[in-house]
């Protein structure tokens, strides 16, 4: 996957944001797309804290309702689970959401081959042939896993990758390279027809001339090819059959005829193991991936150009530090917001809880409107409005809820209040019947109908119970607090402010009710 290109389609991907949750899985930030997928890194989140990241591959939307194209995600995840070697990228889980197909994969901390290629040839340099060589044994020792792979009953599977390229080469930045992208491998028992229809598949210039011509009769020596067309390119700065466009690349490809000779500075030990890798004709090639290996380790002896991956890693930090040191921060700026994302979500959630735990005493709230004063709900602060507006925080608001002030005065006078207003509200609702020619059962009636006390409730529970068109709150001073006039107001609200009875509790993310609201939250940039 090359980078991020803006995509043709506006709607690619769109409801995919930084924050959006995938099973356990929170997408932090895009770092690649490919003709069908695209691949974030995320944060696996479980039990106690803990976390990991990961690589989250996805189906581009345009691709994620053709049952073609999902099966073919399906095939290349139960194909790479299987195979188990450090030289190729590991299949961690995979996943539906909601129509949603992903693949969650290790996370590799590098960069592709193609990049290091990239920037060897940019600054006028030769790519060296010990770290070509050392990356390709290690491809080698990948691929032989994948095309010695069985199934349970030892049944031979018969793997072949079909698209080995430099962009499909890890080098992690411990200088050991991993083979990714088994999207189109061959193998017995594959679901999708891609493999029964003779189509072709795979990069033009890395593919083997058989697998353009008879796609059916494709072994593992054409993965053994590829990898020969990667270090032809590595030494020459080009394919072997280099072509003005793909048809004019199988043309040559399919003539028969050698790729013309590497250049002289490229020395006999690595020419030799490669042509013998581009020979035409499966037969002359490497029989296996593992006999390429040794071959290459050979070479790298008799060149006196033995490498090993520490040497790697230190060629691809000096070319590639500053796309490191960028990866680095953005991903480091990612799980900042992410954490922010996580406090924001938490301090909602704890409001909305402590909301509905909070239960309003009747008495107070009669007490409180005989007295002309607006209620409260036991346990909440006796703070005026201006206080909770000038709260600097959710995190400050709620902390008010913590030590509620009470005074033994005040409860003894309303109290009083109380019992007064039980012997005066009778009699001047009679009263008021009786001018008006009621009798006794009409104020018995207007008695027993249900009485709904205004209620104020804490800044906090406003918060997390305030309307989806309020105000996006500003994540670099902490989300802001209350109502447009920044004050709790006493009007009696149209219904009790408390979550419905049945919205189950629980972290936000969690309820699928409140997943409106999070997808909000975040297009607001939490």
């Amino acid at each position: 996957m090359e980078g991020v290109p803006p995509s043709d389609h506006p709607d690619e991907q769109s409801h995919l944001v930084p924050g959006y949750r995938l099973d356990r899985y929170e997408l932090l930030c895009p770092i690649g797309r490919g003709g069908m997928a695209s691949v974030w890194v995320a944060r696996l989140l479980g039990k106690h804290g803990f976390e990991k990241l990961v690589a989250v591959k996805t189906i581009l939307t345009r691709f994620a309702r053709d049952p073609h194209f999902q099966q073919m995600f399906l095939d290349e995840a139960r194909i790479a689970s299987g195979i188990h070697h450090p030289n190729v990228a590991q299949i961690l889980d995979l996943g539906d959401q909601q129509g949603v197909l992903f693949l969650v994969m290790e996370w590799i901390e590098g960069d592709a081959l193609s990049k290091l290629a990239r920037a060897t040839r940019e600054q006028g340099l030769v790519f060296p042939p010990g770290v070509a060589l050392r990356v390709a044994a290690d491809v080698c020792a990948g691929l032989h896993a994948a095309h010695e792979l069985r199934d349970r009953n030892g049944g031979w599977l018969g793997i072949v990758h079909r698209d080995v390229s430099p962009q499909n080469i890890l080098i992690g930045d411990q200088g050991v390279a991993k083979i990714i992208d088994f999207g189109i491998a061959k193998a017995r028992g594959r679901s999708s027809s891609d493999t029964e229809t003779g189509s072709v598949k795979g990069k033009v210039k890395y593919m083997a001339p058989e697998q353009a011509i008879a796609p059916q009769s494709t072994d593992r020596r054409a993965d053994v090819w590829a990898l020969g067309a990667v270090l032809y390119f590595l030494a020459s700065g080009r394919s072997p059959y280099e072509g003005e466009n793909d048809v004019a690349t199988l043309t040559k490809l399919a003539s028969g005829r050698p790729p013309l000779a590497l250049p002289a500075h490229v020395g006999k030990p690595f020419r030799t193991i490669t042509m013998r890798a581009l020979a035409c004709r499966a037969d002359d090639r490497y029989a296996t991936a593992e006999e390429f290996r040794r071959a290459i380790e050979a070479a790298m002896l008799e060149g006196g150009i033995a490498t090993t991956s520490a040497e790697v890693a230190a060629y691809c930090t000096q070319q590639l530090a500053n796309r490191a040191e960028a990866r680095k921060s953005a991903i480091t700026l990612a799980l900042s917001a992410a954490e922010e994302r996580s406090r924001v979500f938490g301090l909602l959630t704890q409001a909305e809880d402590s909301s509905k735990s909070l239960p309003f005493d009747s008495l107070s709230s009669l007490a409180s409107s005989a007295a002309g004063t607006p209620s409260r709900a036991p346990g909440q602060p006796a703070v005026s409005a201006p206080l909770a507006e000038n709260s600097q925080s959710l995190g400050a608001a709620a902390t008010m809820t913590k030590n509620p002030v009470t005074s033994p005065a005040r409860k003894r006078w309303g109290i009083v209040a109380v019992l007064m207003s039980f012997a005066v509200i009778p009699l001047v609702i009679m009263v008021s019947l009786g001018r008006r020619g009621g009798n006794a059962s009409n104020a018995a009636a207007a008695l027993s109908a249900p009485h709904e006390a205004p209620t104020v409730i804490s800044a906090a529970a406003a918060a997390a119970t305030a309307p989806s068109s309020a105000p996006a709150a500003d994540t670099t001073t902490g989300p802001a607090v209350g109502s447009a006039n920044g004050a709790a107001s006493s009007t009696p609200p149209p219904s009790r402010r408390h979550a419905p009875a049945g919205r189950p509790a629980g972290p936000i993310h969690d309820s699928p009710a409140t997943a409106g609201t999070i997808q909000q939250r975040a297009d607001y940039g939490f």
